[in-house]
């Protein structure tokens, strides 16, 4: 039979540093039956043309006014023909094993996606310390690696997944209209539409740190707006998917509204009022503590907005 084909889609912008090492990381897999879409959104600097000059029967690189990344990854997705879709940031890396390792995992089982473990790198691989999680396992269940991550035990990056055309197709396309979490509340959608996960502890995904907007930006009123957003989807994909949500369900989405309102509580009451009156809509009636053993402490003995006053203040010290 055929060898299935994977595509790699990356949406790139202003990426120019980069990208050579992404592109060159996807065409060193120890997989050979690949496809690269690359769509270009819009970018001001070199990144266009460097891409281009990797264009081949293998590379695609397309272009499109400045949309954002979603509509960059939902364009690519319109142009590929892989049996699976692997997605790469512009500056992120794979190991070369890793679409092999993943699809040697799920091939024969329906309906399954695949993760990997990461790592943090600033300029080299290794150059950062990054400890492993929780969710760094099998799931029977996909459900369950939602309530696992929401709660707080680990994260699953875009490109660590390995994922199904169908599931993809079957889950939606990646939402425009946010402007952060967009992966949180799509990959949330394409578990809801898998049956299983497969963890691969013998390949590795890496995240280029240090490039991130400032904090000041990313906590910025319209952003955490969008954000309380997205968890609302969480919950409106939930209940679509199971009408009655289980006790694990509500109590994760109560910790991730919980976490939202303590986040904003202080420079954006209005928004923490509106995560407050969905975790009193969920079926809870008080604010469950977020954090290390000292705040959760802190907040039993004096309660949480007494505390979150403390916290500030020995931050402005």
């Amino acid at each position: 039979m055929p060898q299935p084909l994977v595509s790699i889609l990356i949406p790139l912008y202003n990426s120019e540093l980069y990208i050579t090492k992404t592109i060159q990381s996807c065409l060193s897999q120890s997989y050979p039956h690949i496809e690269v879409i690359i769509v270009d959104d819009g970018s001001s600097d070199k990144s266009y043309s460097i891409a281009k000059q990797f264009e081949s029967e293998q590379v695609k690189v397309f272009k499109q006014a400045n949309k954002g990344a979603c509509a960059a990854r939902n364009l690519a997705f319109k142009h590929c023909k892989g049996d699976y879709i692997q997605y790469l940031d512009a500056d992120d890396l794979l190991s070369p094993n890793k679409i092999e390792e993943q699809l040697r995992l799920i091939s024969n089982t329906e309906n399954a996606v695949a993760s990997c473990s990461w790592q943090y790198f600033n300029r080299l691989i290794g150059d950062i310390s990054t400890p492993g999680q929780t969710i760094d396992r099998d799931y029977d269940n996909t459900i369950n690696w939602l309530i696992d991550s929401w709660n707080g035990k680990g994260m699953g990056l875009i490109h660590s997944w390995l994922v199904p055309r169908n599931i993809i197709e079957n889950a939606g396309p990646w939402n425009e209209t946010l402007k952060i979490n967009q992966d949180g509340e799509f990959f949330c959608r394409v578990l809801l539409n898998a049956s299983c996960i497969n963890y691969s502890n013998n390949s590795t995904v890496y995240y280029r740190t240090g490039l991130n907007e400032s904090v000041s930006r990313t906590n910025s009123y319209e952003k955490l707006e969008s954000q309380l957003y997205s968890f609302n989807l969480y919950h409106q994909h939930l209940v679509t998917e199971y009408i009655n949500l289980s006790a694990g369900m509500l109590n994760a989405l109560h910790s991730v509204f919980s976490d939202f309102y303590i986040r904003t509580l202080t420079k954006y009451p209005d928004l923490a009022n509106v995560a407050f009156n969905t975790i009193r809509s969920i079926g809870f009636n008080r604010v469950k503590p977020q954090g290390g053993k000292y705040f959760k402490l802190a907040c039993k003995l004096i309660g949480l907005k007494p505390t979150l006053k403390l916290r500030n203040r020995i931050k402005k010290v």
